[in-house]
């Protein structure tokens, strides 16, 4: 009894017979009728789908096998050697739980449409990992994921839990009603946000308008603000620097801001412009005189000596003018309300800074080197943090908090 696998393993020269065949391949069949006699050579069995599209590719090659003396091969379909492979072709999505960790898990068969959709998303956050025995893919269980995996398999023949589809229902109604739920500024006013959050802020910047948009909008992290109307915002950006600008639209709160491109001056305006003071300068104790006295000839005609503050003093074998300059500039002030720079180590906490009255908005540094560990923790509290220098440091470019470069 001749059987399919005999068949198209016959036709790519992969089963011995006893009189010399000859067969042409079409070179687009090529790859797909060797994958599949490879398959049954090794004692595979083909799927359903594999045999049906065996079935196909052998009848198009009907006349070769008649003329090396295979007769009516359609009528032998129906023999197989091994039996049909079954395939477990389920899709869903549903919260699976791994080592006491809750995920997304989201099942199917390979299929290159499917996995290039998931890739493609934007701002789905990382996979956290595969299990190919069972073709599950797993995601992080949160809000963005959910909307983002749903959105786009929802009409894909999957299965959904229904609790993802409630949670994906309620996210899909706050979506379309952006201004009933999304903290913001719609139309000039303040929505969506609990009263005192709504009175802290415009105690600090005022209530919104046109001139002011883009300070508001440069701390919207700070206040918890997703939503501005664009056109107005634009409007507002038009009334500040390119620089300004740039910080404004930043997409992480650590910024690389090239000495190359920018001059110290213009970086000081943008700080003026956005109203960024009280601010921290953070020296390198490695050249802290050059560190200090490259920042303050940009600062001392804009801010008061009696409102700058340097809160550390290098030994004095090490101090080579550091110490004096302090004192010759009168910049040994206590640390309080009134104060709008504070120079520090980035080697130190400054505790008397963080016990103190004066709550800086941020940090400029005038190095892109790392930080000591012991005070990344409160850099990462800022919700601006400038690096101001000629290139970006590895450890800042590949760093868990990501930087960008304006």
């Amino acid at each position: 009894m001749i059987t399919i696998e005999d068949y198209i393993e016959t036709l790519t020269g992969l089963q011995e017979t006893d009189v010399d065949c000859n067969f042409s391949i079409i070179r687009s069949d090529y790859s797909l009728v060797t994958s599949l006699a490879k398959q049954t050579v090794k004692g595979i069995g083909l799927t359903d789908r594999q045999y049906e599209l065996t079935k196909l590719k052998l009848l198009d090659y009907k006349e070769q096998f008649e003329s090396n003396g295979f007769h009516n091969i359609d009528d032998n379909f129906n023999n197989l050697r091994i039996p049909i492979r079954s395939i477990d072709r389920s899709r869903w999505i549903k919260i699976v739980e791994d080592s006491d960790r809750k995920y997304i898990g989201v099942r199917f068969t390979f299929n290159k449409k499917l996995i290039s959709a998931l890739e493609t998303m934007s701002s789905i956050e990382v996979k956290s990992m595969y299990d190919s025995e069972n073709k599950v893919h797993f995601y992080e269980l949160t809000e963005i994921n959910v909307y983002k995996i749903i959105s786009v398999l929802a009409d894909k023949n999957f299965v959904i839990e229904s609790k993802l589809q409630e949670i994906f229902n309620i996210l899909q109604d706050i979506n379309n009603n952006k201004d009933e739920y999304i903290p913001g500024i719609y139309n000039f006013k303040l929505k969506n946000l609990h009263q005192r959050a709504i009175d802290y802020i415009v105690s600090d910047i005022g209530l919104p308008n046109k001139q002011n948009l883009s300070i508001l909008k440069d701390r919207h992290r700070l206040y918890g603000l997703t939503h501005f109307d664009n056109s107005a915002l634009e409007e507002s950006l038009n009334n500040v620097t390119a620089l300004s600008k740039k910080i404004v639209k930043r997409n992480t709160s650590t910024v690389f801001i090239s000495n190359n491109t920018w001059s110290f001056d213009q970086v000081i305006e943008s700080i003026i412009e956005l109203d960024r003071f009280p601010i921290v300068i953070l020296i390198d104790e490695q050249t802290p005189y050059d560190d200090l006295i490259s920042s303050y000839r940009h600062i001392k005609n804009i801010v008061d000596s009696k409102d700058v503050s340097v809160q550390f003093r290098m030994p004095s074998n090490l101090s080579n003018g550091f110490n004096e300059f302090i004192k010759l500039n009168n910049l040994n002030n206590v640390v309080d309300k009134n104060t709008k720079v504070v120079y520090t180590s980035k080697d130190k906490i400054n505790k008397p800074l963080i016990k103190s009255s004066c709550k800086p908005i941020c940090v400029l540094s005038t190095s892109s080197s790392r930080a000591n560990r012991r005070i990344e923790p409160w850099l990462e509290s800022f919700d601006l943090v400038i690096q101001y220098d000629n290139t970006v440091s590895q450890f800042m470019r590949y760093g868990k908090t990501g930087i960008e470069e304006l």
